[in-house]
């Protein structure tokens, strides 16, 4: 009978480190603040991760209890995703080094791969110079690779036929799940996380229903936002 694994999550501040100070009107008084840290233990192998939100804290009592419950659930959901049908030891440091793409919105990963693919298909174009003008870019509310890949189309007219089929798919699953998830109007920000768990996949089957798509439509989509996804973490 195979053991049973055990996952245990448990915040703190890192007083370890050098503290963030404020001095206060009242003689003069220290006020010391810590950053957020997470000790997480599985199969009695431990390691420590830090929030990513910035913020330091003077107690732990002091961390907004929806920032523990968020983190420790993403933590919590990583670790099954990643152990889910893995024979052997799960190595904690790969919950260490992909904590920060896990936790990343669907809509940035998806933009950082288009403007990867896109800086791949310049570097084969030659004797083209405005491929020297083209600024890939970093992803902003108002710089998405959307206008990356129109300011190309618009500058090289043969650039989808040297782009490919590939990224012709890439670009529309793209396009599809920035317009079905308008980030701009969302007041929460789906995960890499909440894509592989499926709840983010499944909203978006419901919401490409609603405007009249079929299952044979939808889910070549999702597939390829899986796997684009999946890809960023390996």
């Amino acid at each position: 009978m195979a053991k049973k694994r055990t996952l245990s999550i448990t915040s703190f501040l890192n007083d370890k480190l050098k503290p963030v100070k404020e001095e206060t009107g009242f003689r003069g008084k220290i006020i010391k603040y810590y950053p957020l840290y997470y000790r997480v233990t599985y199969n009695r192998e431990g390691t420590m991760i830090k929030s990513r939100f910035e913020d330091s804290y003077k107690e732990i009592e002091d961390v907004p209890k929806r920032i523990l419950e968020e983190e420790e659930s993403l933590l919590r959901s990583i670790v099954e995703y990643e152990t889910d049908g893995l024979i052997g030891d799960f190595d904690l440091k790969k919950l260490k080094n992909k904590y920060e793409t896990y936790s990343k919105g669907v809509h940035i990963c998806l933009d950082e791969h288009i403007r990867s693919r896109v800086k791949r298909i310049l570097g084969r174009i030659n004797n083209n110079p405005v491929i020297n003008i083209i600024n890939i870019g970093k992803y902003a509310p108002n710089n998405q690779a959307e206008t990356l890949v129109k300011v190309c189309q618009q500058l090289i007219p043969n650039f989808n036929k040297i782009a490919g089929d590939e990224f012709a798919e890439d670009f529309k699953a793209y396009q599809i799940y920035m317009d079905t998830f308008n980030i701009i109007r969302l007041t929460y920000t789906p995960t890499v996380t909440n894509w592989l768990s499926d709840a983010t996949q499944i909203e978006m089957k419901e919401k490409l229903r609603s405007k009249g798509l079929l299952v044979r439509d939808i889910m070549p989509i999702i597939n390829t936002i899986t796997h684009i996804l999946e890809d960023s973490i390996r």
